[in-house]
């Protein structure tokens, strides 16, 4: 498989986006040995009903790639920044299906190999996601196994996908993946994260000072929320 045509895609609301989402990014490119990244932000979530509107969602998303950019710069001066933001799932107005997306991406690079990265609290919910089997006729699925909160096949709640995973999973070292386009869940070891979005948003609306942006938002984010009232 050629690293060229191999890219990974990390799909989310990122609402807001912050550093651990970077920090997983660059986990897997690292543990994959890959170079190129697409972040989607999605249009409509359909599981996440409740998001900020997806211009200032995108915005807030070009920011954080920006000053990511910047630090990456600092410590890899001269390795090209690996990481693009895809704007396809918010040109439209309907819900955001990774299956739907996939198929278009497909449809336009049809000899690029994709790479979907989720966390393993995800795994636990993909068979709720839209054709999780059509999804993987199209892509490798990454999986996260953050510090703590590694998921095995046997706490898989169902049935059909346990089944699937069980016989179709390899970790990012096997030369199993490389070998084939589609169809695996890929385990690499991610750093402990111990933030979300969903935390940030509680602690923007309630007003708390114990939360440290800083520790987790980039200033040009922070800047943009507060300008904004984001959350409020």
């Amino acid at each position: 498989m050629d690293n060229a045509r191999t890219i990974l895609l990390f799909g989310g609301s990122f609402n807001p986006p912050h550093l651990a989402h970077f920090e997983l990014v660059h986990a897997a490119l690292s543990a994959l040995q890959l170079n190129h990244c697409e972040i989607i932000p999605s249009g409509n979530p359909w599981q996440k009903p409740h998001v900020a509107p997806v211009r200032h969602r995108l915005t807030m998303l070009e920011l954080a790639v920006h000053d990511d950019a910047q630090r990456w710069q600092n410590l890899h001066p001269t390795t090209p920044y690996p990481i693009d933001i895809n704007p396809i799932e918010t040109l439209t107005h309907q819900a955001s299906y990774t299956i739907d997306t996939l198929n278009q991406l497909h449809s336009l690079q049809p000899h690029t190999t994709f790479i979907w990265l989720i966390g393993s609290d995800q795994l636990a919910n993909f068979h709720t996601w839209r054709d999780w089997r059509g999804i993987l006729k199209h892509t490798h699925i990454a999986v996260a196994q953050r510090a703590g909160h590694e998921v095995s096949p046997e706490q898989l709640n169902d049935d059909v996908l346990r089944t699937y995973y069980q016989k179709h999973h390899c970790n990012a070292q096997s030369n199993q993946w490389r070998s084939q386009t589609h169809g695996l869940f890929i385990e690499f070891a991610a750093p402990l994260m111990d933030v979300s979005s969903t935390e940030i948003r509680t602690q923007l609306q309630q007003h708390r000072c114990s939360l440290k942006l800083d520790k987790f938002l980039t200033k040009n984010v922070q800047a943009y929320i507060f300008e904004h009232n984001l959350y409020q």
